[in-house]
């Protein structure tokens, strides 16, 4: 898991918005910041550990799958310059040539999928799923929306009813990405224990530099209906 104290936002903090301490909201969007980081994160985790052959950034336009001959991990597989669908790309392609199938794969680091661009990402996946199993006929190509951290896929929320048909959780596919999640885990709990020291000794150095707390606190009214 990526570290706040990493974080590096390119822009003036939006969260002033919400709190009028310039302290406060540069945590704030260094938090947001990180937790966007996390998912690029998790992807680069997965090639890096998995027992996989594992290639990264592969072009459509040089790729065909019968060059393959053990099966392969392909980060962020780019299809571009094709007449039936946009450029794009996908976090991961899985080859399996033994049986002649590819997955496609879509990481996400939650445990739901009901963001607003649920829509717009499973048409997206299912326009390659298209393109893919008419330009390589030979093969059989599906696709995955891996929701890492679910623990029951039956209890996920997804906005596009769809989703059902793509969705998985981390623990059921490890072994088809050649990883274990149990491992992958690991490395991101040490992160989150560094992310919650470094948080808790800078808010409290900050207000203990900068505040008396309750004299700080008296210049607000507190409505309360």
């Amino acid at each position: 898991m990526a570290q706040i104290k990493d974080a590096n936002p390119k822009t003036p903090s939006a969260y002033l918005r919400v709190t009028d301490n310039p302290f406060l909201a540069e945590i704030l969007q260094k938090s947001h910041s990180t937790m966007i980081r996390n998912g690029n994160e998790l992807e680069d985790l997965i090639a890096e550990n998995s027992n996989l052959n594992v290639s990264k950034n592969i072009s459509i336009s040089s790729f065909d799958p019968s060059d393959y001959e053990d099966q392969t991990l392909i980060h962020k597989f780019k299809i571009e310059n094709q007449t039936s669908i946009k450029n794009t790309h996908v976090d991961f392609l899985l080859i399996n040539p033994k049986n002649k199938s590819m997955i496609l794969i879509e990481m996400k680091d939650g445990d739901n999928f009901d963001t607003k661009k649920a829509t717009g990402e499973i048409d997206k996946l299912e326009n390659c799923q298209r393109h893919f199993n008419k330009t390589y006929s030979e093969w059989e190509t599906k696709a995955s929306i891996v929701l890492w951290n679910n623990e029951d896929i039956t209890q996920a929320s997804f906005k596009d009813s769809r989703a059902k048909n793509y969705i998985i959780n981390g623990r059921t596919i490890q072994n088809t990405l050649g990883v274990k999640w149990d491992n992958i885990e690991l490395k991101r709990k040490q992160d989150r224990f560094f992310n919650t020291k470094w948080l808790i000794r800078n808010i409290l150095f900050h207000l203990n530099q900068n505040y008396d707390l309750e004299e700080y606190m008296k210049s607000y009214t507190i409505v309360r209906n």
